[in-house]
């Protein structure tokens, strides 16, 4: 019996002993694996490292609340801090404007609301250093192993320089356009406006030429009035395609001065004195005797000739026109007004627009292209002023134009 024991107890021990060895193999094996399972992790961890803070693009982590889990070091800088890890814990609001912070919360509680991603979302951002900068921001939901959403993580990219690109081809598409446009509307006026007065001209020129010697003395002189009207009108258009052309090419010279505006408007006065008496105009001009500004000549002198020619060309027989002045901020504004047919709401926002250009007969059917206005807003903006107008119809007009006042 004692021998059956033995051989019994040894036997229980030699299975027990398998069992250990067998166990011992698969904790081995086990062993073997997490090794194997660990290189892996720290691989991968490494990896991470490399990517987030060699990367140049910012990334980072942020808990339920839109705090700051972890940053890569690009996000860092641009935080401002020498460490990533003095991020953790903060938020957007610690670091940038109220607006922005504000706004990237609520993205963020909306991702985690819905689990929606937020893709490439250009912002701008206030950098550490004071910098504005574009960014393209793409956030993403993070859960845990329950499909719990449990942050978010982000990353941007400096979208800085293609934006000013983007800039860059609208502002120059849109000054295409307008160039085509101005073109478009200066072979317009050459093919049209120029040649009607011309067809005019040449008419009565050769209706006259023909029949001078069966002509009365009176009807010789109303057929040379109205050639000599035709010829001042072909003129001043020629004068201001001329100012036109010279400007939009960069050719017409920009020569600021101190100058007393009442000298030019007494030039300019003279021009149409003829006009003026012929319609009975009242011409009151309560500009300061030596009030001055500081600007272009020529162009002062173009803006002040158009204004007063539409003032004289709209204004009914026996009418008043007035000149007036206010200095205000450094700056002189001057108005001339009045008292004619005035002008639609309508029209009056195409005005100054090239591809616009609104040409209305006067109340003695005198001929416009309407290019003077535009002309006249260009060399106004040239000298740094502005230029409007406040109109009531059937009552009159008031432009109003401002220049800097004359340096001491």
């Amino acid at each position: 019996m004692k021998t059956e024991d033995n051989d019994s107890l040894m036997e229980s021990q030699i299975k027990e002993l398998e069992q250990l060895r067998k166990r011992v193999k698969e904790l081995e094996n086990i062993e073997a694996e997490n090794k194997i399972i660990l290189q892996e992790l720290a691989f991968e961890k490494d990896l991470l490292y490399s990517l987030m803070n060699n990367i140049p693009d910012t990334i980072y982590f942020k808990d339920r609340e839109s705090r700051f889990v972890r940053v890569n070091k690009a996000q860092a800088q641009i935080l401002g801090l020498s460490n990533p890890e003095e991020a953790i814990g903060k938020s957007d609001f610690d670091f940038f404007t109220k607006k922005h912070a504000s706004e990237a919360f609520q993205d963020e509680q909306n991702i985690l609301k819905t689990g929606k991603a937020l893709i490439a979302k250009v912002e701008k951002i206030r950098r550490a250093d004071g910098q504005y900068r574009y960014v393209s921001a793409t956030k993403v939901p993070i859960t845990d192993f329950r499909g719990k959403y449990i942050g978010i993580v982000g990353i941007s990219r400096d979208v800085t320089e293609v934006i000013k690109a983007e800039d860059k081809i609208k502002k120059y598409s849109e000054e295409l356009a307008k160039s085509n446009s101005s073109k478009d509307k200066f072979f317009s006026i050459i093919a049209h406006d120029l040649k009607s007065p011309f067809t005019s001209l040449l008419g009565i020129a050769d209706f006259l030429s023909s029949h001078i010697d069966e002509l009365a003395v009176e009807e010789i002189k109303i057929l040379s009035e109205s050639i000599c009207k035709s010829a001042n009108g072909v003129f001043r258009l020629l004068e201001n395609l001329l100012q036109w052309a010279r400007l939009q090419t960069g050719r017409l010279k920009f020569q600021p001065e101190n100058l007393v505006l009442n000298d030019i408007i007494r030039s300019v006065g003279e021009l149409y004195q003829d006009q003026i008496i012929k319609k009975e105009i009242t011409l009151e001009n309560r500009i300061p005797e030596e009030l001055s500004v500081f600007a272009d000549k020529n162009m002062t002198a173009a803006v002040v000739r158009n204004l007063i020619s539409n003032a004289v060309k709209f204004t009914k027989p026996g009418g008043r026109i007035s000149l007036l002045s206010v200095l205000q901020n450094d700056m002189v504004h001057v108005s001339v007004c009045d008292e004619g047919i005035g002008i639609p709401e309508d029209v009056k926002e195409k005005l100054f627009r090239i591809d616009e250009c609104v040409s209305t007969e006067g109340t003695a059917n005198e001929k416009g292209t309407g290019l003077g206005l535009v002309l006249s807003k260009e060399f106004v903006e040239k000298n740094g002023g502005t230029i409007g107008v406040e109109s009531i119809p059937g009552q009159g007009s008031e432009f109003t134009f401002s220049l800097k006042a004359a340096r001491d």
